[in-house]
């Protein structure tokens, strides 16, 4: 759900149909998110967060402001507070979020909301955090003109150094998080089905520097690496939307 701010039209919503039971939740510039959480509190399996303060604020005092995608929302960090959630079994978050969190504050203000939200959960089961990676999140994959099929491109030396280092970042946010709380690590690709070999191997890759420089001690199991394949729409689709990413 995203920039719907009608909280009195969400309530009508929830009483005339009995409730409501979403499984998984991307709530951004949403005024009702609290309530989405009580309302779903049953059914909800997975919440995907965004933790990116790009303004410099100090973070989740009062409010902050949380850049989404290219969506701003302010909501205190209680709102996050998920110990009603009894189905609750994984959190995702992107790269991309989790990058633009630390170019615009510290270590602990981008791994603050995924702190404090983890730190709620009382579901019994073992909590993955499951990392999203798109195309642009990987330096070797270039966009191909228009067209939604990207394709693989030489990368540089200063390419190289530059995704490593933003792996190992991303690693630190996530060990702050496990202080609080182990859990599974999932890296996630989302990509398009020519460059999802591709993908796999770098985030492979990205575990093993991982457990050569730092080791994943602490934690319960090693990350795993998945993926999903995203396919082009339908050819009647794509000349009305000029082949643009959904």
């Amino acid at each position: 759900m995203a920039r719907f701010t009608r909280v009195g039209l969400m309530e009508a919503m929830i009483d005339l149909f009995g409730g409501i039971r979403f499984r998984f939740m991307a709530p951004f510039d949403v005024g009702g998110t609290r309530l989405l959480l009580d309302a779903c509190a049953e059914t909800l399996e997975v919440l995907q967060l965004y933790p990116s303060n790009p303004h410099g604020e100090e973070p989740f005092m009062k409010c902050v402001r949380i850049l989404v995608d290219n969506f701003t929302a302010r909501s205190p960090l209680q709102v996050f507070d998920l110990s009603q959630n009894k189905s609750l079994r994984a959190l995702q978050v992107t790269a991309s979020s989790i990058d633009r969190a630390l170019s615009g504050g510290s270590l602990d203000a981008a791994s603050m909301l995924l702190k404090y939200a983890i730190s709620t959960i009382a579901s019994p089961v073992h909590i993955k955090v499951m990392i999203i990676y798109r195309d642009y999140d990987f330096r070797g994959i270039a966009p191909r003109g228009n067209s939604n099929w990207p394709y693989l491109s030489n990368m540089s030396e200063a390419d190289r150094a530059e995704e490593t280092l933003r792996h190992r970042r991303r690693f630190k946010v996530l060990r702050e998080v496990h202080k609080v709380r182990d859990f599974q690590l999932v890296l996630h690709a989302e990509v398009w089905s020519p460059v999802v070999e591709y993908s796999v191997r770098m985030l492979g890759e990205a575990v093993a520097d991982e457990k050569v420089t730092r080791g994943f001690e602490g934690f319960r199991s090693e990350p795993v690496v998945t993926y999903r394949p995203r396919t082009p729409p339908p050819l009647t689709l794509r000349r009305t939307f000029c082949c643009r990413e959904d």
